[in-house]
């Protein structure tokens, strides 16, 4: 795992005080999904909201059933962005094949990367307790977590289907997270229950390939990567 098997953080936190600031993340979160517009942003606005509501729900749940979780929950985000960046980016991919296709996913991408480092500078910034989890969600430390996490969330779907666990490629990649985060929890020192926190992601996770957000947004209708 590289530099994520070195990553700790300060003992200064505590569990309260991560929890209180993910509650707050999540119902802010929730309310932009709730809110309908109709400006251009909307469409990065919902792919945004997607990709981060699930983070931090993951967050929670990692809480509920890991308790000292909390003193690596900065990289326990940055991980769990990328998987559900990859969720969206891929559900794009498998229902667009057309030419030029690949290449506006790409370019939506950059968008909806772009509009989601805004919204978590604007929660770093603010000085809330707590918003200290989302430091390795955003900027260089995520895309040092990024590049390592993209190569090994791939690897571990293609074990997983190899191993004939599931022939459901949605499943595959939800397993292959969960043992990626139990691998990462075991490397610091941090008890769990496995079948609870098994059964808690893949929940999350297919929560997640069926919400609005992802489901009903359309390629097509989204004015800034128009053909």
């Amino acid at each position: 795992m590289g530099i994520l098997r070195d990553i700790f953080f300060s003992d200064n936190k505590n569990k309260d005080e991560t929890e209180a600031f993910l509650t707050y993340f999540v119902k802010t979160l929730l309310e932009v999904c709730d809110k309908e517009t109709k400006s251009p942003r909307g469409d990065i606005d919902r792919l945004m909201a997607f990709t981060m509501l699930n983070t931090g729900q993951t967050a929670l749940k990692l809480l509920d059933n890991a308790q000292s979780s909390w003193k690596i929950m900065p990289l326990l985000m940055g991980l769990s962005r990328v998987y559900y960046e990859t969720i969206w980016r891929r559900y794009l991919i498998s229902h667009y094949r057309r030419p030029g296709d690949n290449d506006r996913i790409t370019m939506l991408f950059g968008f909806v990367n772009e509009r989601t480092e805004h919204i978590l500078r604007m929660f770093t910034e603010s000085g809330m307790n707590g918003s200290y989890v989302l430091s390795h969600s955003a900027g260089q430390p995520y895309e040092m977590i990024m590049l390592d996490c993209i190569k090994i969330y791939i690897r571990g779907q293609e074990e997983v289907l190899k191993a004939s666990i599931t022939t459901d490629p949605d499943l595959a990649a939800a397993i292959a997270f969960f043992n990626f985060i139990a691998e990462i929890l075991r490397s610091h020192s941090i008890s769990f229950d496995k079948d609870k926190l098994c059964k808690s992601i893949l929940e999350q996770s297919e929560s997640a390939f069926n919400m609005k957000l992802l489901i009903n947004f359309s390629l097509d209708k989204c004015e800034l990567v128009k053909k």
